[in-house]
């Protein structure tokens, strides 16, 4: 994963991180911090949902998490679909 030099930090509200697939879909990664603000959490909920495997994330090299934001608006949706 990179920080997208096509995008400016003006076009990324909180600075996320961005890639372009390679189908050219942008993807928008969120922070652990940006992931709790986006869902109104807490961090411990947000771990418990992530140890369960209903969030999937990625772990960088440096041991932070990122979650695609789109995974989680799909998710959360999912969940209201439920009840």
């Amino acid at each position: 994963m990179r920080k997208s030099t096509d995008v400016t930090n003006e076009d990324l509200p909180n600075e996320n991180w961005t890639y372009q697939a390679r189908d050219s879909r942008i993807h928008v990664w969120l922070d652990y911090a940006q992931a709790m603000q986006h869902l109104r959490v807490s961090r411990s909920t947000l771990d418990g949902w992530r140890r369960s495997g209903h969030i999937s994330f990625v772990k960088l090299p440096n041991g932070q998490l990122r979650i695609r934001r789109a995974a989680l608006d799909e998710w959360l949706e999912s969940m209201a679909q439920i009840r």
